[in-house]
C-alpha cells in the first residue's frame, strides 16, 4: 500500500444537492459527460482520469467493472492523487465530493463510483464514504 495523503474524499450524486451544499465539501465531476440542468452548487472541478470512458456505459457490471478498473491502473494511484490535491489546493484546501448521476438509493443501481471507492481503499487504505441521507434506524 502506498503511502498516499489526499483530502478526504466522499462521493455522491448530482441530484443530492441539499447534501453537498450543506457538507461545504468540493463538488468535483467525475462523470462522462455535465449535467443538463443548472446545479444549485458550483462544480469546482473536473477530473476524467476518475470518469468512465463513453464506450463503458453499456456494458455489464462485470465488464464495466473490469475495464474501469483497469483504466485506474493506467492513470495511476499517483497521479489520481496529484489531480486530488491539485483540486483541493485551488479550494481552500476543502475536502472533496466525487460526483456522478446515479442515486445509489435506488435499488440495483450502481456506477464507478462505489467502484473507485473500493479501489482507492484497497491502493491506499483511505476510505472513501458515501455522501448519503442519513436514515432512522428501523426494528426491520
Amino acid at each position: 500500500m502506498s503511502e498516499i495523503i489526499t483530502p478526504r474524499l466522499f462521493t455522491s450524486c448530482y441530484g443530492a444537492k441539499k447534501l453537498i451544499i450543506d457538507s461545504g465539501l468540493v463538488a468535483v465531476r467525475t462523470s462522462v459527460g455535465h449535467p443538463r440542468w443548472k446545479l444549485a452548487y458550483p462544480i469546482g472541478a473536473v477530473i476524467l482520469e476518475i470518469a468512465p470512458l463513453r464506450n463503458m456505459l453499456n456494458l455489464s457490471r462485470d465488464e464495466y467493472h473490469a475495464r474501469y478498473i483497469n483504466k485506474l491502473e493506467m492513470h495511476s494511484v499517483d497521479t489520481i492523487a496529484r489531480r486530488l490535491n491539485e483540486v483541493s489546493a485551488a479550494n481552500e484546501g476543502r475536502d472533496l465530493v466525487l460526483l456522478c448521476f446515479e442515486d445509489l438509493t435506488k435499488p440495483r443501481l450502481w456506477c464507478h463510483r462505489t467502484m473507485f471507492a473500493e479501489w482507492w481503499r484497497e491502493k491506499t487504505g483511505q476510505a472513501v464514504e458515501e455522501l448519503a441521507p442519513k436514515t432512522a434506524p428501523t426494528l426491520f
